[in-house]
């Protein structure tokens, strides 16, 4: 009888330890909505002339080149070049002289006076 009551003891101590393993056993949160809310901010700054762009945002350190959807393609306030290649692109240079090249596609450029323009079919200079 003491023999069946230690096992049963055992038992219980076992499902309670494993029970508690279980509760403790927690799956971390991913960064997948700090991902896309990093895009809703991004999309946020996309110029009214471009309103119409779906596709892939591009706002890095550079390489600035596109793919071949729609890309929306940010410069910052150094010289850079962006490239916009296939797809119907919005290229938005910062404060330095870009080189902005649209490629194919029906692409929007928004430059400085000091930006070159090339294969864009609408070209907009901001101050």
């Amino acid at each position: 009888m003491t023999a069946r009551i230690t096992a049963v003891a055992a038992l219980f101590l076992v499902a309670v330890a494993a029970s508690a393993v279980t509760a403790s056993n927690t799956v971390p949160k991913t960064s997948l909505d700090q991902v896309n809310q990093g895009l809703n901010k991004l999309v946020a700054f996309k110029p009214p002339e471009c309103a119409a762009l779906t596709g892939q945002f591009i706002s890095s350190p550079g390489p600035y080149t596109g793919g071949n959807g729609s890309d929306l393609i940010r410069g910052t306030a150094a010289a850079q070049t962006l490239n916009g290649q296939n797809g119907n692109d919005c290229l938005v240079g910062g404060a330095g002289a870009d080189t902005l090249t649209g490629g194919a596609g029906t692409d929007v450029c928004i430059g400085n006076a000091g930006a070159t323009f090339k294969q864009c079919e609408t070209t907009v200079i901001r101050p």
